[in-house]
Formats: structure tokens, sequence, C-alpha cells
């Protein structure tokens, strides 16, 4: 939404904080919960309503607050909308199913991550005369949709153990929180990684071929090496999955590792410090 139409609206940007819209969110979370006790329309409608709310606040703070792009806080930030984005549209495709209650939790995870992420004074994007920019650009959004892939089939993977194990015991569970059946969350998990592996190793493959021409990070910076780990885990997953034709539970358990070492490549470089713009830490 353009900064002119927020004000136009009303809204005052600056006083937007990361508690408004990760209020929404939460709300919306009891609500998905309460869904399971007395399913309906309201509560339905009252978390879409708050979702929307989460989206516009979220969208007006990174608006004001994280752009252009500076450190790994706006990009943990744009990472998080984006799937917030997913969850509402999810409330429309995913009606009968308790599909919130293993999105929101994610969502909520990254705005706290954000909130606690030191913000880099450097900027990404490197000065025109370096003819960098365009480069740049590449590396973040392969690398920023290459997690948003990641962090679905993650979910995906959640739902498919705890339906997996409530088929298994023939849990009662069942009936209470409904989601999708194993060969949806299949195919969900099977679209996620297609989609995410590629964009990450090309968005890798270009900050490697950048990290050459600049010569600014060190091979055992924080953020390549986790970078790298998750790649490797990544990659493995494919393996399995392509190669060896393993399905099911290795599969969903592989994937909950890989999103581990996200986790570990956005918190990390607080403790370990890297050179890179994103990590928000101190070379």
């Amino acid at each position: 939404m353009p900064l002119s139409l927020l004000h136009g609206l009303g809204m005052n940007l600056d006083r937007i904080s990361i508690y408004c819209f990760a209020a929404c969110y939460t709300l919306a979370f009891v609500l998905e919960l309460g869904e399971l006790l007395r399913p309906g329309r309201p509560l339905r409608w009252l978390r879409r309503a708050l979702a929307a709310a989460g989206l516009v606040a979220h969208t007006a703070y990174i608006a004001s607050n994280a752009m252009p792009l500076q450190g790994g806080h706006s990009v943990v930030m744009l990472l998080s909308l984006i799937l917030a984005v997913y969850y509402l549209s999810g409330t429309f495709h995913y009606q009968r199913t308790a599909w919130g209650l293993f999105v929101l939790p994610v969502i909520l995870l990254l705005v706290a991550l954000a909130r606690w992420q030191p913000q880099s004074l450097a900027p990404i994007v490197p000065p025109p005369e370096q003819g960098q920019q365009i480069w740049v650009w590449l590396h973040l959004v392969f690398l920023l949709f290459g997690q948003v892939g990641l962090c679905v089939a993650f979910m995906a993977s959640l739902m498919y153990l705890v339906k997996w194990s409530q088929l298994r015991r023939k849990s009662v569970l069942g009936a209470s929180v409904p989601m999708p059946n194993l060969e949806r969350l299949e195919t969900i998990h099977r679209r996620a990684v297609n989609l995410a592996f590629p964009l990450f190793t090309c968005g890798l493959l270009i900050g490697f071929l950048l990290m050459l021409q600049t010569g600014s990070m060190r091979w055992s910076d924080s953020k390549l090496v986790t970078a790298g780990l998750l790649w490797i885990v990544f990659a493995l997953l494919m393996l399995v999955r392509y190669l060896l034709h393993v399905r099911g539970r290795w599969v969903a358990l592989l994937t909950i590792l890989a999103f581990g070492f996200l986790l570990a490549a956005l918190v990390l470089p607080w403790f370990w410090p890297s050179a890179h713009p994103t990590a928000g830490g101190v070379p």
C-alpha cells in the first residue's frame, strides 16, 4: 500500500510498532484455538478481519521503518509479511482445516526474531557506481522467496507428522483438529520445495559470486557457514525425495531440520560476528 494512501487514510506511520500487528496475529491465533471448541462463521470472519488489520499495520511498518532494505531486520519482516498474506488467503482456501494453528506461530516467531534482531546501518544495495544493484536485488529476492517456500514446506511437514500420528493412534483429536489429508499435505510440501530449492540455490550462487568480486566476507563468516549448511540439508532433502524416492515422515523430519538451520542463519550472527549486511552483527 503506497505511503500517500496510508497518510490519506489518516494513519500516522511513525506510531505503528511491531506490537500492533503482532497483537492482531496473536488474537487471530487465539480465535483459531477458539474455533476448535465452537466452530462458526462469526469467529472465522473475525480472525480474517484481525489478519487483514495486521497486514495493513505490518505493511505500514515496513514502509515506514524498514525500507529501503537495511539489514536482516527488514528481510525477516518481509518474510513474515509474505507468510501473513499466505495465512489470510489460506483462511479462504483452507476454510475447513486448522491451517492457521501452524502458520501463525511461524509468523509470530519471525516477528519476534525481527523485533530482537539488531538493525544494520549498512544498506544492502551498493552505490550505483559499483554496478551491482541488480545482482544484489536478485540475490535478496531469490533467497527471500526460497525461505518462504521452506517455511511453507516446514508447516506442511508439521501438519503431516501430526496427521500421521493421529491416524496411527486413531486419536480422537482428528475430529477436533481438522487438517488436510496426507496426500494433500504431500502435494503442498512437494510444490513448496520444488519452488524453494532452485530459488535458494540461485540466490546463494549470486551471493557467492558477489562475495568473490567484492572480497567483503571471509570463508568463516557466520552467514556463509549457516547458509552453506542450510543448502546442504536442503540438497539432502531433495536427494532423499527424488533419487531415493523416500516419502512421508523422513522427508518431513528433514524439512524441519532445514527450517532449524534457517533459524540458525537468522540468529547465529547475533553471537558470531558477520560482515554480511543482513547479519545485524559486527564485522
